[in-house]
C-alpha cells in the first residue's frame, strides 16, 4: 500500500511537470493568462493522463520484475522492458485521450482524429520515454545494491561459517586440550622461580612450544619467551599475554604437587610459590596456543604468545617485566592491533569480569630511612629512638587518603608493607626502616601523595630530632591498567559466552595492579579476571596467599575466552 500511495505522489509529480511544458506549448505569452484559461482547464486532464499511465507503468513494471524470468534474455532486458513501456504507455495514451476527448468531452470521433496534433503524441512519447528509462535505472541501482548486499552476506557467511567452525571445533578437542593444560599447570606449580630467575620455566615453555611446531624466541625480557602462530587467512595480529613468575611465598597447601622450592630473597631464606596464580596463566596460555597452532586454516589473521616474566616486579637494581620487554623492542618489527590477558582470582568458579576504561591501579614503592642515635635501652634520653619516629609516620600517613584526598572523585591506598629496626631488645637503634606501596587511578593523586609521604616523613622526624630520607619508585612502578573501551562493548559477548554466561563488567575499578598496563599503553587492550575457587567454596585465601589455590576445571573458561577473544575479534577486524 505504502509503495502504491509513493506512486501515486511521483506520478502526480510527473503530471504536474507534463501540465506545465503543455502550457508552454498551447498558452500564448502576449496574451493574459485568463484569456487561455480554457486551454488550462483542457490541458489540465494531463494530470489524470500522468497518473493513470503511472499506475500502469508502476503494474507493469512490477510484472516484468517480479514474474519475468531472465535467464536467457539477461542481457536484452533493458531494451525489450524499454520497448514494451514506451508501446503500451503510448497505447494506453491513446486510449485515454480517446476517452477524454469523446466519452467526456462529447466530441465526434471523425472529428476526433481530424483535430488530433502530432505534437501531442510526440511529447507524450519522450515524456514517457524518459519516464521508462528512470523506472529502468531505478529498477537497475535496486539490483546492483541487492547484489552488494547479497555478495556481504555470502562473505559475511563463509567467514561466519569459519568462525564457527573453529569455537565448534574447540568444543571437540576441549578435553585433551584441558588435560594439557593441567598436566602443564601442574608442573609450574610445583616448580615455581622468582622474577628474572624463571630459567627453568623458560625451558619448559620453550619445549612445549617445539612440540607445537612453533619457532619461541627468547630475545625479550631476560627470561620472556614469544612465538607466533600464523592463520592461513588474512587477518589481524593478536597479542595473547601470561606472566610467569612466583612470589617469596612458603606454600602451606598439601597438595601432591606444592611447592618444596626455597631459595634466597633480600638475604633471608624464603620458600617460593605461585601464589598470585601465574602458573595457570601460563597453562592457560599453553593450552591456547596448542589448539590454535593445530587449527591455523582455521585462524584469520597471526597470534602472537607472549610469556612475560617479572611482573611482580624485577630485583632492585634489575629492569624487567613488561616494560623491558618493550624496551628491547618486542612490538617494533611487528606491532599488534590488541592484546589480551587474563588473570586469576579467588573468586566463584569459572566467573568472568573486567571493566572498560580504568581497571586496575596503578602501583609503585616507597622507602623511608630513619635516622635517630644509637643508644641503650636504659637510658632512651641520651640517644633519638627511631623507631617512635617511625611509628609516628606510619600513624600520620594514615591521614593522607583519609583526610588529604577527595575520595569522591578517585580512590587511592597508602600501605606500610615492611617496618624494620633494631637487633636486641635493650639497644635503641640508630635506623629504622619502613618500605610500602601507593596505589592510584590518578597521576594527579600519585604526585599529591608522594608530597604528602615526604612532608609528613622529614617534618615529624625533624620533630623528633632525627632524619627521613624518603625514596619512591624503587622497584620501578606500573601505570594504571586501562582496558580499551571499544574492545569490551565489542568483545563482551566473546567473554560472557566463555563463561556459560556468568559474566559481569566491574562499576568500580581494582586496587591491585598490573604491568599488563605497559602493553596497553601501546596497543588497544583488554584484560579480565576468571574465578578459581572449586564450585562448591564462595570464598577463599586471596591471591599471595600461602593458602591460594586454583581449582583446575575452572581453567577450561581461561582457554575458551582466549579462543573467543582471538576469533571474535577477528570477525569484527575483517569486517570493517
Amino acid at each position: 500500500m505504502k509503495l502504491i500511495l509513493k506512486t501515486i505522489g511521483f506520478s502526480f509529480l510527473i503530471a504536474i511537470f507534463l501540465f506545465m511544458v503543455i502550457a508552454v506549448f498551447y498558452v500564448d505569452p502576449k496574451s493574459s493568462l485568463l484569456l487561455n484559461l480554457k486551454h488550462i482547464q483542457s490541458n489540465s486532464f494531463y494530470v489524470f493522463y500522468g497518473i493513470s499511465l503511472a499506475l500502469i507503468n508502476f503494474a507493469f513494471f512490477k510484472y516484468l520484475n517480479n514474474y519475468v524470468v531472465w535467464n536467457r534474455y539477461q542481457k536484452y532486458r533493458l531494451i525489450i522492458g524499454f520497448l514494451s513501456s514506451v508501446v503500451i504507455t503510448m497505447a494506453s495514451f491513446v486510449i485515454l485521450r480517446l476517452l477524454h476527448r469523446v466519452a467526456i468531452e462529447g466530441a465526434d470521433y471523425e472529428y476526433f482524429l481530424k483535430t488530433e496534433n502530432i505534437k501531442t503524441y510526440l511529447l507524450a512519447f519522450l515524456c514517457m520515454a524518459v519516464i521508462s528509462a528512470l523506472f529502468h535505472l531505478f529498477y537497475f541501482y535496486q539490483q546492483l545494491q541487492k547484489s552488494k548486499i547479497q555478495e556481504q552476506k555470502v562473505i559475511a557467511g563463509t567467514a561466519s561459517a569459519k568462525f564457527d567452525a573453529l569455537k565448534n571445533q574447540l568444543e571437540r578437542d576441549l578435553q585433551g586440550v584441558m588435560t594439557k593444560v593441567v598436566d602443564w599447570r601442574h608442573h609450574f606449580h610445583e616448580n615455581p622461580e622468582l622474577s628474572n630467575r624463571e630459567f627453568k620455566t623458560q625451558e619448559s615453555i620453550v619445549n612445549a612450544l617445539l612440540e607445537m611446531g612453533l619457532e619461541p624466541n627468547t630475545d625479550y625480557g631476560i627470561t620472556g619467551v614469544t612465538a607466533f602462530i600464523r592463520g592461513q587467512n588474512p587477518g589481524p595480529l593478536i597479542a595473547l599475554r601470561a606472566d610467569i613468575d612466583g612470589l617469596p611465598v612458603t606454600e602451606k597447601l598439601n597438595l601432591p604437587f606444592s611447592s618444596k622450592v626455597k631459595t634466597t630473597y633480600q638475604g633471608n631464606e624464603v620458600g617460593v610459590m605461585h601464589a598470585c596464580g601465574h602458573d595457570a596463566h601460563i597453562a592457560v596460555l599453553l593450552g591456547a596456543a596448542s589448539f590454535l597452532s593445530r587449527n591455523t586454516d582455521k585462524l584469520n589473521g597471526d597470534i602472537l604468545l607472549i610469556f612475560q616474566p617479572a611482573e611482580e616486579g624485577a630485583p632492585e637494581g634489575e629492569e624487567g617485566g613488561a616494560e623491558l620487554m618493550l624496551k628491547e623492542g618486542i612490538f617494533d618489527a611487528e606491532k599488534p592491533d590488541a592484546i589480551f590477558g587474563m588473570h586469576v582470582s579467588n573468586a566463584k568458579h569459572g566467573q568472568i569480569w573486567t571493566k572498560p576504561g580504568p581497571f586496575m591501579a596503578s602501583a609503585e614503592a616507597y622507602r623511608i630511612t630513619i635516622e635517630g642515635k644509637q643508644t641503650h635501652g636504659s637510658r632512651p634520653w641520651n640517644g633519638v629512638d627511631p623507631i617512635v619516629v617511625a611509628a609516628d609516620v606510619v600513624s600520620s600517613m594514615q591521614t593522607i587518603v583519609s583526610r588529604r584526598l577527595n575520595l569522591l572523585e578517585s580512590q587511592a591506598v597508602v600501605t606500610v608493607g615492611i617496618m624494620k629496626a633494631g637487633t636486641r631488645n635493650n639497644i635503641i637503634p640508630s635506623s629504622a626502616f619502613l618500605e610500602g606501596t601507593i596505589r592510584t587511578f590518578e597521576d594527579a593523586y600519585a604526585d599529591q601523595i608522594r608530597d604528602e609521604i615526604k612532608l609528613i616523613s622529614e617534618s615529624i622526624a625533624a620533630a623528633h630530632h632525627a632524619k627521613a630520607k624518603v625514596e619512591f619508585k624503587v622497584y620501578g612502578g606500573y601505570p594504571v591498567t586501562v582496558n580499551d573501551e571499544k574492545l569490551v562493548s565489542m568483545l563482551s559477548s566473546s567473554l560472557s559466552e566463555a563463561s556459560n554466561g556468568d559474566y559481569y563488567e566491574a562499576k568500580v575499578p581494582r586496587t591491585g595492579a598490573e604491568d599488563f598496563s605497559f602493553f596497553a599503553q601501546q596497543v588497544p587492550g583488554l584484560f579480565f579476571y576468571l574465578g578459581v575457587n572449586a564450585p562448591s567454596v564462595e570464598e577463599s585465601p586471596t591471591n599471595h596467599s600461602p593458602y591460594f589455590y586454583v581449582d583446575d576445571n575452572s581453567l577450561t573458561n581461561g582457554v575458551k575466552a582466549f579462543v573467543n577473544l582471538v576469533e571474535d575479534y577477528s570477525r569484527q577486524y575483517n569486517s570493517n
